[in-house]
């Protein structure tokens, strides 16, 4: 062989390096490995701000009194999102062990009993189509609650770390109980809604460092700075297998607007970039990354759960609106929108750890590498998981409820 043929296929070769996706090992993931990731992500993810002043109606036998609390907002890691190319795969091992095992043997003998075939998943085994194509992938997906939801945060907290984050992050301080009684007894005397707001404002504001200071003290009241979690722990809200009908066959979302008109419904900015459709809300996409499938079919998962009266065998998570939430007011966030942060973020768990949160549907077509290098599944695992964090508000119940005055929108 010549030097130039040889340089031909030196170059040929490193081409084909350059092309060849890079694969990050699996690997299966147990609560206290999830509680962990979330705490590394915790500090970037939450964004705990103070809101505003509710107002309570507090009444008792020696007559009534209006009393206050501060209106926070945060976001919280609500569902561990598992996708994963067959069943019994899901990498959340207690899950796998347990309601997850039970969860697989049904949907098996759902999908037999439909079919009369033995689920597959991988590259689509389901339907001719996903065999002529070599893009079209299939992925089975679970979501749960999370295990800890911000346990790591209260835990940081108690060891200091988190002191350092809130006197670096919020601009705003404040006494949780005696003080901020203490300074209300004037703002409640206001009558004007207008003054009440800024005088509200003015006092959390002026309490400053002094209070900060005294975060460590008064750790055990630092519970009234968090929301109260909303999803149950550990409990499934979606499993694809016990949805066969829908997320194998694609009905009756195949049939839907969403799903037939071009661009409607796009993990992107459709045609200029797109991930791929939402709709229909099934396991199929048609994608060559491998990562941005699973994040695909993760966002399908996400939408869902977060609507209520869907076409799909799942669990309702609240979203949207307001209510009484073990002794908080909680208004819950909107039903989770393809990147709008607003409504949900995501945070990777495994084959990668992510520290942040962000959204799908990235635009990476200028970028130097793909958006899934470093982040797509071993050839032999397959298997993605996800954190959902999404925006709650809330304040700490004193009685019946009156009103609210909000300075600050959230998120």
């Amino acid at each position: 062989m010549n030097g130039k043929r040889r340089g031909i296929l030196t170059l040929s070769v490193l081409a084909g390096m350059v092309m060849m996706p890079v694969h990050t090992a699996a690997e299966s993931i147990n609560s206290a490995t999830i509680a962990a990731r979330t705490a590394a992500g915790t500090l970037s993810c939450v964004r705990w701000q103070p809101l505003g002043v509710c107002f309570w109606l507090s009444c008792g036998l020696s007559g009534c009194s209006i009393r206050t609390s501060l209106k926070v907002g945060h976001y919280a890691p609500d569902l561990v999102v598992g996708v994963y190319r067959q069943l019994g795969e899901t990498p959340w091992v207690e899950v796998r062990n347990s309601l997850g095992l039970t969860s697989d043997v049904a949907a098996r003998q759902l999908v037999q009993q439909l079919a009369g075939i033995q689920p597959g998943g991988g590259q689509g085994t389901e339907r001719r189509a996903a065999r002529d194509h070599s893009t079209l992938l299939y992925k089975e997906a679970d979501a749960y609650g999370h295990p800890t939801g911000l346990s790591g945060l209260v835990s940081l907290v108690n060891d200091g770390a988190g002191l350092s984050w809130i006197e670096n992050h919020i601009n705003t301080g404040f006494d949780f109980q005696n003080e901020w009684d203490e300074e209300n007894q004037m703002f409640l005397e206001t009558v004007d809604p207008a003054e009440a707001a800024a005088e509200a404002q003015s006092r959390v504001q002026n309490l400053g460092a002094g209070t900060i200071g005294q975060l460590q003290g008064m750790f055990n009241q630092t519970i009234s700075l968090l929301c109260p979690r909303i999803p149950s722990l550990a409990a499934q809200y979606f499993h694809s297998g016990l949805d066969a009908v829908a997320w194998r066959w694609s009905l009756p979302e195949s049939l839907y607007p969403q799903a037939l008109t071009p661009g409607s419904r796009e993990l992107g900015v459709f045609p200029l970039y797109t991930w791929g459709s939402i709709y229909p809300r099934d396991g199929f996409v048609l994608q060559t990354d491998d990562a941005k499938a699973a994040a695909l079919v993760a966002q399908r998962v996400g939408d869902v759960v977060t609507r209520s009266g869907q076409p799909h065998v799942y669990r309702y998570l609240q979203s949207g609106g307001a209510g009484n939430h073990d002794g908080f007011r909680v208004w819950y966030p909107a039903p989770l929108m393809e990147r709008d942060s607003k409504t949900g973020d995501w945070q990777m768990l495994t084959p990668r750890t992510d520290s942040g949160c962000q959204v799908f549907g990235q635009n990476d077509l200028n970028q130097a590498a793909s958006w899934g290098v470093g982040r797509i599944a071993g050839p032999t695992e397959g298997n993605y998981a996800w954190n959902l964090w999404r925006p709650y508000s809330c304040c700490s119940r004193h009685g019946s409820w009156i009103g609210e005055i909000t300075w600050s929108s959230y998120p």
